[in-house]
This record gives structure tokens, C-alpha cells and sequence, in this order.
């Protein structure tokens, strides 16, 4: 999954739209269109990780192979996050994307 942000990303960032496009493996966008469940996961970098999943949409129609979430602090730690996408159909399959590492930056403290 091929994530796309613009920026860094900090501690509890809210707003920012997360995109993920899922490819086969020559590198083609794979069609995601006939999907019924539409995820995207976040594993924060704790010992033991937490994983939070979360509900994605189809950026167009599903055709370009790509899902989004708008982040609304769930990124609540500083430090290396793993994310993944998670597609399903109708007849059962599950199609996973390649799981992305990107950094979550901490924030300054607040003004007393």
C-alpha cells in the first residue's frame, strides 16, 4: 500500500487524508471496485503493539485501486507506525495491501 500525505504526520494529527492504492505484484493498480469491506489498519510502535482498524473509501469507484480515511488521532504516539490496507468481496476473498512504515512525529509541549 502506496500511502500518500502531504507532510510530515505528528502525534494526534486530525484531517489529514491517509491514501492507499493496491497494486499486483507487476505493479498494475488492482481493481478493487467489487469490493464490500474497505479497511485500513494502523499498528502504533509500542511494546506490545496495538493495532486500530479502521472503515476506508473508495477514492473514485474503486477502479483505480485506491482507499482513503481522513486521520482523526489515531496516530497517538510518536515513533514508527506500520500501516496496511484490507479489501474484501462478496465471494470471500481478502486481498491485503504490502504493509507501509511512516513516522509519526512528536509535538511540542503545550504553552501553560
Amino acid at each position: 500500500m502506496a500511502t500518500q500525505q502531504n507532510g510530515n504526520l505528528h502525534k494526534d494529527e486530525a484531517g489529514t487524508v491517509i491514501t492507499g492504492t493496491f497494486k499486483n505484484p507487476d505493479g498494475t493498480v488492482f481493481d478493487i471496485s467489487a469490493a464490500t469491506v474497505k479497511k485500513i489498519s494502523f499498528e502504533n510502535p509500542a511494546s506490545p503493539p496495538v493495532v486500530t482498524e479502521v472503515d476506508a473509501d473508495f477514492v473514485d469507484d474503486g477502479t483505480d485501486g485506491q482507499v482513503s480515511y481522513t486521520l482523526n488521532g489515531e496516530l497517538n504516539v510518536a515513533g514508527i507506525w506500520k500501516i496496511q490496507g484490507r479489501v474484501a468481496f462478496a465471494g470471500g476473498n481478502i486481498l491485503r495491501s504490502d504493509v507501509v512504515e511512516v513516522r509519526v512525529f512528536a509535538n511540542n509541549a503545550a504553552p501553560a
